[in-house]
């Protein structure tokens, strides 16, 4: 299976409602993309960069196709980051 491509990062910061995007041109490799780890410290390593302080809390990755790759309602939270589009979340 050939990677993908990580284009846009959602996220909310602590128990705000509000959304943010980070836009980003990122391979994943193919067990990145099944890592939620790897991926939650990616998410958290991107922010850092643009000066973000506080931590994401609910995320959203994106891929070019603007398809969801994986959500969390809690980035923080180890196993939570579930991968492929859930129907039923609102955003």
């Amino acid at each position: 299976m050939e990677g993908l491509k990580m284009k846009e990062i959602r996220y909310t910061l602590g128990n705000s409602p509000l959304w943010h995007s980070l836009y980003l041109d990122f391979d994943l490799s193919d067990n990145e993309i099944h890592d939620d780890t790897m991926l939650a410290n990616l998410i958290t390593e991107e922010l850092r960069r643009t000066g973000i302080q506080e931590s994401a809390k609910r995320v959203k990755v994106l891929d070019e196709r603007n398809n969801e790759i994986a959500h969390s309602d809690d980035i923080s939270e180890v196993n939570k980051l579930k991968f492929g589009s859930d129907e039923t979340e609102q955003s």
